[in-house]
């Protein structure tokens, strides 16, 4: 009897290495995601952000910016009203008296 191959060997023994995929490359799909499976993909890449040792490695930022692209971005708050000026102190109202 031989053996049977798990998923993971096939997978690999048919796909290219990672290092060669590049865009425009065949091997690239677009993805054409539901609700449900997008939201997943957002939680594991929030998860994965948020845990990771190691928040400004490029692993990171790569995964910041595909997360960047599944999230709509969220509506911005009304600006704040501008700051006060205060005058100076007047010196005459604290002046010591004696």
């Amino acid at each position: 009897m031989g053996r049977s191959t798990g998923i993971s060997e096939r997978i690999t023994a048919t796909s290219p290495p990672a290092a060669s995929l590049r865009l425009g490359d065949p091997h690239i799909r677009p993805m054409n995601l539901t609700d449900e499976e997008t939201l997943a993909l957002v939680n594991l890449l929030e998860r994965t952000i948020r845990d990771d040792p190691y928040p400004l490695s490029p692993r990171i930022r790569v995964l910041k910016a595909i997360l960047d692209k599944l999230v709509e971005p969220r509506p911005k708050d009304e600006p704040s009203p501008p700051q006060k000026r205060y005058a100076p102190w007047s010196r005459g109202k604290y002046r010591r008296r004696g």
